[in-house]
């Protein structure tokens, strides 16, 4: 996450004054919209998979920090983004957080025995 890009300034900075490398290049899969406090070489490029509010981004990844498991997580993310207005641990929102998750589930399932299938 690009947040004040002083870390990113840094990691940059560094990365060219320790290897004096001929080219540098920058991935950010979040690029939060807010003024940033660090600054990037011109010569230096930025790639952003996608920019997003000064909010907390918080990954599935960080479920189990926050107590939650990944039903809870995905709950609580959609009622974030206000994709839904039922509030997190409301039974309908985990009857939609269950069916989400086993359709994703039943899709990988069916798309590994297809290929399986084809590959005998």
């Amino acid at each position: 996450v690009d947040d004040t890009r002083a870390t990113l300034q840094y990691a940059v900075e560094e990365l060219i004054r320790t290897n004096g490398p001929a080219a540098v290049a920058t991935f950010v899969v979040h690029d939060k919209l807010k003024p940033k406090k660090g600054t990037i070489p011109p010569n230096v490029q930025i790639i952003v998979g996608e920019e997003v509010p000064d909010s907390w981004n918080c990954y599935p990844w960080d479920a189990a920090a926050y107590g939650r498991d990944i039903y809870a997580h995905e709950e609580l993310a959609r009622w974030c983004g206000k994709e839904t207005t039922e509030k997190p641990g409301s039974k309908r929102m985990l009857a939609a957080s269950t069916f989400a998750i086993g359709a994703l589930v039943g899709t990988v399932v069916a798309t590994v025995a297809m290929r399986l299938s084809r590959a005998t």
